[in-house]
């Protein structure tokens, strides 16, 4: 799964007009988080179809790019986030981002981004 990145001037409806580009053409934002920075925006938001996405985005003048993401179902029990990361830390496996999507079935989907993806992806098989 692929996360969006947008950097934008941080103004006055911003969220608004993204996600009314996506919403517009049936595009669902499984998750989003934002920030600003002095005057700056920064997006981040994994949708439903990513390639259509970045180009309705990059179309309306916006400027995106696009990284890999491991999405994780966690148990939705106390310590649980720990026990991911501490496997991640003891395998030498920075953890860039987490950004949680939503629950399902007694757990809770996080799109994390990692140093070194295929080798997070082989020891946290389980939480696929």
């Amino acid at each position: 799964m692929r996360e969006l990145i947008i950097v934008a001037k941080d103004q006055v409806g911003l969220l608004a007009r993204v996600s009314k580009i996506l919403g517009d053409r049936d595009i669902n934002i499984d998750s989003v988080s934002v920030e600003t920075e002095g005057k700056e925006a920064m997006i981040r938001l994994v949708a439903s179809r990513e390639k259509e996405a970045m180009k309705l985005l990059e179309d309306a003048g916006f400027k995106v790019s696009a990284s890999d993401v491991i999405v994780l179902k966690i148990d939705d029990q106390p310590g649980e986030l720990a026990k991911v990361a501490l496997t991640l830390a003891e395998s030498g496996i920075n953890i860039r981002s987490v950004l949680f999507m939503r629950k399902e079935d007694n757990k809770g989907l996080f799109a994390v981004k990692v140093t070194k993806p295929e080798k997070a992806v082989e020891i946290l098989k389980d939480y696929l």
